[in-house]
């Protein structure tokens, strides 16, 4: 009996199959994964760390998986980083004062979470039932967390270029608009 499958490749069951007594990820999840990131301007790469990024700690609590939240430490410093640099590079005769406002204002959860929406990061992220059937896809602190991790992953799988790159062309108009 085929399990149904969603748009972004996620059964209704898991995402994992056994392998040897381990959990690994399915071969529909890794294709979905790997389009999700050529759609986002990233090339093919193992998607491991993007799979857990985008697995938010209700489903990994149901399935017994790993969470993302420590990609969502690591991202968040990564973020503050790239968009920090960007401002002092852009703005040289503004005080740190105005480039921290105008760094938390672009970091912002809010900025973040609508960041994601709009790339399209609800639709493949892992929820638990509740989460998802209570709009967990459409949350923006939800969002903004996978943001972050999806960012840590980006860093570990790629390097630091790459995503302080793909950050740049991701705030371009915010970071050019930050000083009005």
């Amino acid at each position: 009996m085929a399990v149904p499958v969603d748009e972004a490749g996620i059964s209704e069951t898991n995402v994992y199959k056994e392998r040897n007594g381990a959990k690994s990820m399915d071969e529909t999840r890794r294709t979905t994964i790997n389009d999700f990131l050529a759609q986002l301007g990233l090339p093919p790469g193992d998607p491991s760390n993007f799979h857990r990024a985008l697995t938010h700690s209700s489903y990994a609590y149901e399935a017994g998986t790993a969470d993302n939240e420590r990609l969502e430490f690591l991202g968040d410093a990564v973020v503050g980083l790239a968009i920090g640099a960007a401002l002092f590079q852009m703005y040289p005769n503004v005080n740190e004062g105005a480039l921290a406002k105008m760094r938390a204002s672009i970091i912002s959860a809010t900025s973040l979470g609508a960041q994601a929406a709009r790339l399209g990061f609800g639709q493949y992220l892992l929820l638990g039932k509740s989460e998802a059937q209570s709009g967990g896809r459409e949350r923006q602190s939800i969002l903004a967390d996978a943001f972050e991790a999806f960012v840590g992953a980006v860093y570990l799988t790629y390097g630091w270029d790459t995503a302080h790159h793909w950050l740049i062309d991701q705030f371009q108009t915010a970071l050019q608009e930050a000083s009005k």
